[in-house]
């Protein structure tokens, strides 16, 4: 009875110091918009936040919306460049890249999204996907796992 209870203690005590390194080894990108309901005509920031443990340089961003309900106008970084941009239908593919400096970590605003409600709907803009790129040491990249956060509910009122 005695060995079991030490197995039990042993077990839980390593997933107690375990949880935290694990935690800490996943890169995080989430969307926050100011509040969910607007009227029609209202412009609006949507910020993209990351939770980055490796240090990156770039980005790309993969972001779906309703065209119908909302324009997704200028997306813009205080870190990086814009140097890509594709709208086909409610699909944003943007990319960015660091323009000499250090690459960055920490939680820390990724990308800045001006958004206007067009009519009145309930909608989404979705984060389908980011990659977030780090430089390695002989000068080349490689992609940082990353997890998505939920997407933004959009609800647009009539005026």
């Amino acid at each position: 009875m005695k060995q079991k209870i030490y197995i039990v203690l042993v077990i839980l005590i390593s997933l107690l110091f375990a949880s935290p390194v694990l935690a800490q080894s996943i890169d995080q990108v989430l969307l926050l918009a100011p509040e969910q309901r607007f009227q029609e005509g209202d412009s609006f920031e949507v910020k993209v936040i990351g939770s980055v443990t490796t240090p990156i340089n770039g980005m790309e961003l993969y972001l779906t919306y309703e065209p119908d309900c909302i324009k997704v106008g200028e997306i813009t970084s205080q870190k990086m460049s814009g140097f890509g941009r594709t709208d086909i239908g409610g699909t944003i593919v943007a990319a960015f890249t660091q323009l000499g400096g250090q690459p960055f970590s920490g939680e820390l605003e990724l990308l800045s999204i001006q958004v206007q409600a067009l009519k009145s709907c309930q909608t989404a803009l979705s984060l389908e996907g980011t990659y977030l790129i780090s430089s390695l040491p002989d000068g080349m990249t490689q992609t940082v796992d990353t997890m998505v956060g939920e997407p933004v509910l959009l609800q647009i009122q009539s005026i």
